[in-house]
């Protein structure tokens, strides 16, 4: 039996690890070419940051799998009065496939899906505000510099990443905001009139998307 135990641990110890893990974080942006979103921006533009975590599927493999909360948003000002508010949080999956083209740098393509929920605030002294759920799907192309700093110089030590990607993110059914609803000041006089709920329309957040991100692999 103990001939049997020492011959595991031996194995254990020379079995390389099954993941090797990445933290991350992206910043870039979704180009949302749907007119209703002129209403909370002056451009197309919507600032986006992802934080995550990452893992692959084995030493050498070029697969890898990753989670992420994302978060966006956008604001202006609407006739110099109103003041709009557009904010857009996200859970994330998604799989990636990696391949070297030179000892540092790597391609890879990546597809992922996403948890989505969005809420608007439009107004002055009264507040129109309006939530959605909804669904995303991306998929990106890109390319990333390994920079190793582990001291032995293991190949499988860790490193820093600085990759950039572009591709599409698609919301095939939109953010329906139909159930806006009026927030305000209920002392004001006169006193507010009661308003039931407002349909104030669906916003189309699919777009283009260019990203560049920080990653450190251990």
């Amino acid at each position: 039996m103990r001939a049997l135990f020492a011959a595991c641990c031996v194995w254990l110890a020379a079995t390389p690890a099954l993941a090797d893990v990445h933290l991350f974080t992206r910043v870039g942006s979704i180009w949302i070419t749907d007119p209703s979103f002129d209403l909370v921006s002056g451009t197309d533009a919507l600032p986006n940051v992802l934080f995550g975590a990452g893992w692959e599927a084995g030493r050498g493999s070029p697969l890898a799998f990753e989670v992420a909360y994302g978060l966006a948003g956008a604001s202006d000002e609407v006739f110099e009065a109103i003041d709009t508010n557009f904010l857009l949080q996200q859970l994330q999956g998604a799989a990636i496939y990696r391949r070297p083209f030179s000892e540092r740098w790597r391609w890879f393509a990546r597809g992922a899906a996403a948890l989505e929920h969005a809420s608007l605030d439009l107004g002055a002294s009264r507040i129109l505000e309006a939530s959605a759920w909804g669904l995303a799907l991306e998929g990106t192309l890109g390319t990333e510099l390994l920079l190793p700093i582990a001291a032995d110089g293991d190949e499988w030590g860790a490193s820093l990443g600085l990759s950039v990607e572009a591709g599409y993110g698609l919301r095939p059914f939109g953010f329906d905001f139909a159930e806006a609803t009026v927030e305000g000041d209920d002392e004001a006089e006169p006193p507010p009139t009661a308003a039931g709920p407002i349909d104030v329309g669906t916003l189309d957040a699919s777009g283009p998307i260019l990203r560049f991100g920080l990653s450190l692999r251990f």
